[in-house]
């Protein structure tokens, strides 16, 4: 991966887990098109615990989508406008079609390959190094 290109797969891969609560990133590992992370969340006020309670390891097998923009700005706008909880969409696709497509003047044909982009968007969870869930938005 070039410099430039691992930015950018940084920066892709930061932009699609904000869409699930993040206030952490800490960045282990980017070699060829794999990016190893450790992701947090902010603490739920517990009496007892630290910082590590609310930790993820990923890894993510850098995903390559020619609309990557759109794809993110599909996630962004329904991060922004509660839209997603958890991992699902709270509105249905059609609804989805007609708020992307009014808010960023896209046409259906557009948003439909975004939306099958971002659908294909998965990030590993890894658990004592192994490869145990991962991260993904659907409906």
């Amino acid at each position: 991966m070039t410099n430039e290109h691992c930015t950018r797969a940084v920066s892709d891969l930061f932009r699609f887990l904000l869409a699930f609560g993040i206030d952490r990133f800490t960045l282990h590992r980017e070699a060829r098109s794999r990016i190893s992370a450790t992701i947090g969340w902010p603490l739920d006020n517990k009496l007892e615990g630290d910082e590590d309670d609310e930790t993820q390891e990923i890894e993510w097998d850098v995903q390559t989508f020619d609309n990557m923009d759109d794809v993110l700005a599909i996630v962004e706008y329904a991060r922004d406008n509660n839209l997603i909880k958890n991992d699902i969409f709270l509105v249905d696709q059609g609804d989805l079609l007609r708020i992307i497509c009014d808010h960023y003047f896209w046409d259906r044909k557009r948003f439909e390959q975004a939306l099958r982009s971002l659908l294909k968007f998965r990030v590993d969870m890894l658990d004592n190094g192994e490869k145990t869930d991962h991260f993904f938005l659907h409906f």
